[in-house]
Formats: C-alpha cells, sequence, structure tokens
C-alpha cells in the first residue's frame, strides 16, 4: 500500500497476530533503488516502531504514534528519520523526503479507509 516499493518479504512474524516482525523491503524511486529490511515493534494500540537493521541505507528510524481524536476517529503521527548513509545533495534529499512523508500519509490513510470501511 506504500508509493514506491517494489517487493516486500516478511522474514519473520509476530505470534499470534502474524504482524511482520522483520521485512524486508525494496523500494525506488526517481530512478534509485534500495533494498533494507526493518524490525517493528508494536506498542498496541498506540504506536507501531521500526529500525532498519540490513540493506544499503546506513539508518532507518520511524513511528506511527496514534491516539483517539474529539470526533471519535484516530489522530497519527508520523515520525522518519533517514540516514542515506553516503552523499545526497540537499536538493535531491529534499525531493525524496518530500516525496516519502508527501505519500506515507496519504497512502496509509487511503489503506486504512479501504480496509476497515464503515
Amino acid at each position: 500500500w506504500v508509493t514506491g516499493l517494489k517487493k516486500v518479504k516478511v522474514l519473520e512474524r509476530f505470534e499470534p497476530s502474524g504482524r511482520g516482525k522483520v521485512v524486508e523491503f525494496s523500494a525506488g524511486t526517481l530512478g534509485l533503488s534500495i533494498s533494507y529490511t526493518l524490525s517493528y515493534t508494536i506498542d498496541e494500540p498506540e504506536s507501531v516502531s521500526w529500525v532498519s537493521i540490513a540493506g544499503g541505507v546506513k539508518s532507518i528510524v520511524g513511528q506511527y504514534r496514534l491516539t483517539p481524536s474529539a470526533d471519535g476517529g484516530t489522530r497519527v503521527r508520523y515520525q522518519l528519520d533517514v540516514d542515506a548513509g553516503f552523499g545526497v545533495p540537499g536538493p535531491v534529499r529534499k525531493a525524496v523526503t518530500n516525496l516519502v512523508i508527501g505519500a506515507a500519509l496519504p497512502d496509509l490513510k487511503r489503506y486504512l479507509e479501504k480496509e476497515y470501511k464503515k
């Protein structure tokens, strides 16, 4: 459901939910391709966090923090820190950052509304 992902492989799952605990990703955008593996921590119902443990990126750390909103819905706070581990020119870094962040929340919203439509 995330824009730019080409392949996702679940290497390890949480029991009994079956959710991905260690997941390998292949992604591409702007002519660049990269593979990385994330390890997830789930603190239901408040957050889903992840950290990179392998791959072509030095460090990826992120989190979705979920809180109830006054209207009965859910507010999602998205945090992401990526260190590519190699020099990326400022304008390219900004374009990729804007692309990732600009797609992440709308992609999540579309997915959840489709999966949990009332």
